[in-house]
């Protein structure tokens, strides 16, 4: 082999190891961008969830808009995990160093363990949220007019057995509404606690335990169900008294024309 052949020859193995070398180092520092930008993504979903579990009911539906913009930057970033754990098998081949892969590997790794369990968080807390002011309507409504029947038995210490078993029919009613709350209010407390949630009452500064909130509905149930009975054995006996009254009356009627 001539020396100009052999020289022509060094001269393409040198162009395509630079070739190489060039495409290993703008794949390095593609790499590199895409895994910065990945970290400071995964950051920020981090702190913005771990950052919304102390919620306020004055601004509870903001910070639930804010949650739906965490949990689109949480799709977002779902490529971008698949891409790098891709090419981080892909850089070990074309020869990274193991000790450099791994410390890239524990890395990403523990970003992506956070990443899946503030995921968890979000959707339970965004569930939470969803469900909040249906059922608190919900509650307020029942509340309100199981107060009216109240209200109206206070203000009617007599009252006649055809009005109680109207009054009744109309408690039972709410009463089967209130087992869909009660049992809304168990999963409610559920998604609290396992989403690291509190709900705060804006009002009174009250953290809020949606079971404790259906007690005190319950509490009005049962003085209502105790003023019906009451009432009722109220009602009965003046039927009672009246229906002796009238058969005394009647048999007095009946003396009297006997006599006459």
């Amino acid at each position: 082999m001539s020396v100009e052949t052999r020289w022509n020859q060094i001269n393409r193995l040198t162009t395509d190891k630079l070739r190489e070398t060039e495409r290993l180092y703008e794949s390095r520092k593609s790499f590199h961008n895409r895994f910065e930008v990945f970290e400071r993504t995964a950051r920020e979903i981090v702190e913005q969830v771990e950052g919304s579990g102390q919620i306020q009911t004055s601004t509870w539906n903001q910070t639930f808009l804010r949650l739906q913009q965490t949990q689109k930057q949480l799709e977002t970033i779902q490529p971008l995990i698949s891409t790098i754990g891709k090419e981080l098998i892909n850089f070990e081949l074309s020869g990274l160093s193991k000790a450099d892969s791994q410390t890239i590997q524990n890395a990403f790794d523990a970003h992506r363990q956070r990443i899946n369990t503030v995921e968890i968080i979000l959707q339970k807390r965004l569930n939470l949220l969803q469900r909040y002011e249906q059922h608190i309507n919900c509650s307020m409504e029942i509340r309100k007019k199981l107060q009216k029947i109240n209200d109206e038995i206070q203000q009617r210490q007599q009252m006649k057995l055809t009005d109680i078993d109207l009054i009744r029919t109309e408690f039972d009613r709410y009463t089967n509404d209130l087992r869909s709350i009660q049992s809304e209010s168990s999963l409610l407390d559920r998604l609290m606690e396992e989403s690291n949630t509190t709900l705060t009452d804006s009002t009174t500064n009250r953290n809020i335990f949606f079971l404790v909130e259906y007690r005190t509905i319950q509490n009005l149930v049962d003085s209502i169900d105790n003023k019906l009975f009451q009432r009722r054995v109220q009602a009965q006996e003046l039927e009672r008294l009246l229906d002796d009254f009238g058969q005394a009356h009647t048999n007095l009627l009946h003396r009297i024309n006997a006599l006459s």
